[in-house]
């Protein structure tokens, strides 16, 4: 008997995240967090960017992902309960089980914890779904298929499927345009800063969704309902408007990223 397939809710409150303090001892913490709005998502990018720097004449490069700090403030704002956390002179047993998290616990935990956590709650993968033909169609139905799944990749707690349709050559210049900016450090030689922005991405995202009756999401809901069952323009921009930014930035950049193209050996 075939076990029916888990939908995933974009509209989901709140997440609940786990991290393996000590895997001998079983020291495990949790963190209950709030869902983002996309105001706060939209704030943690633009704090955050990709460093490039040049290494023994450029024959070899240093990434660094800059924006730590970022995630500690989010977490300290969307974090509404902890498990496992206890203040020096607290009874032990305080942490074992949910307690609200307060300023003065949010105040004392580790940076590295907060950033792990925030990553906990973004573990997603996506591939396109690409034909398997050898040479390139052109013309036909534009719509890209992309597979993501959130969670453990070989293990997905949930699995989903977008169908976007393709956009224009004008509308890929402007996305290009918008979604990241490229600086060169004029105090550091031979380093460069890449930073992405997620407001263009959802406003692309929503427009293509919206372009065609071809576009599709399939295992997901919102409100329990599904892409399907939404009728009207403005039933599906509710739907849109739940699902978060950065699902939204990995499906639209992955379809944008199969025109990338290069010169062959």
């Amino acid at each position: 008997m075939n076990e029916e397939k888990k939908l995933y809710p974009f509209d989901l409150s709140i997440n609940e995240v786990e991290i393996e303090v000590d895997a001998a001892e079983g020291s495990v913490v949790a963190a209950r967090m709030r869902k983002p709005t996309d105001g706060e998502e939209f704030a943690r990018e633009e704090q955050s960017s990709v460093k490039y720097a040049e290494l023994n004449n450029g024959k070899e490069e240093s990434v660094t992902v800059i924006g730590s700090s970022a995630d500690g403030r989010m977490f300290d704002n969307i974090a509404t309960e902890l498990k496992g956390f206890v203040l020096h002179g607290e009874d032990e047993a305080l942490g074992m089980d949910w307690r609200p998290a307060t300023p003065e616990l949010l105040a004392e935990i580790p940076l590295n914890y907060k950033q792990t956590f925030i990553g906990g709650t973004r573990i997603f993968t996506a591939k396109l779904i690409k034909n398997k033909s050898k040479v390139v169609v052109l013309g036909g139905p534009r719509i890209s298929h992309v597979n993501f799944t959130v969670g453990n990749e070989k293990a997905p707690a949930y699995a989903l499927d977008f169908y976007v349709p393709l956009p224009s050559e004008s509308e890929r210049e402007q996305f290009n345009r918008a979604a990241s900016e490229f600086s060169v450090s004029k105090e550091e030689k031979g380093t460069s800063f890449l930073r992405f922005n997620l407001r263009p991405c959802v406003e692309h995202f929503d427009k293509l969704m919206l372009k065609t009756n071809d576009a599709n999401i399939i295992g997901g809901t919102v409100n329990g309902k599904s892409w399907s069952e939404c009728t009207t323009v403005i039933e599906k921009q509710q739907f849109l408007d739940a699902i978060s930014p950065v699902i939204k930035h990995r499906v639209l950049t992955t379809v944008m990223g199969q025109y990338n193209a290069k010169l062959r050996d």
